[in-house]
Formats: structure tokens, sequence, C-alpha cells
């Protein structure tokens, strides 16, 4: 499965910025090596927070999608 597939499954916002598409280019070498990984931030749907997707994302956005999504492809 894609990166883009994944991040989409569980509702990230990685693939709408485009960041599938880098994180492939930059992983592409290492794809098969075990990886550790530290994304800081899982989003929130509360208004007026500084790291909001309400009003960007859909309502059927989940904070913290791309942590799932990378517990997946790691």
């Amino acid at each position: 499965m894609e990166l883009a597939d994944l991040f989409n499954h569980y509702g990230s916002d990685k693939d709408r910025n485009g960041y599938s598409h880098l994180y492939s280019i930059l992983f592409d070498n290492i794809k098969n090596e075990k990886l550790n990984i530290l994304e800081i931030g899982i989003g929130t749907m509360t208004a007026g927070a500084c790291s909001s997707m309400k009003n960007y994302m859909p309502d059927t956005y989940n904070p913290g999608a791309s942590h799932r999504a990378w517990r997946i492809i790691l």
C-alpha cells in the first residue's frame, strides 16, 4: 500500500498537504530498514487552538491519524 493511501485511510492531512510524496522520496532508499520516527503534534478539531484543523479538514478528520498510519508503515 502506498503512503498516500495509508494516510488517507486513517484520515491524516499528510497527503492533502503533499507530505506523502515527499516522504516517499525521502524514505525510498531506507523503507525496508527499521526506523524510529518522532512526529510532534497530532492536530485537533478544537476551534481557536493553534494546531486546529477545524475549517481546514473535513469533520471526519481524526487527530492522531498520521500516528496510526506510521504505526502500520513502520
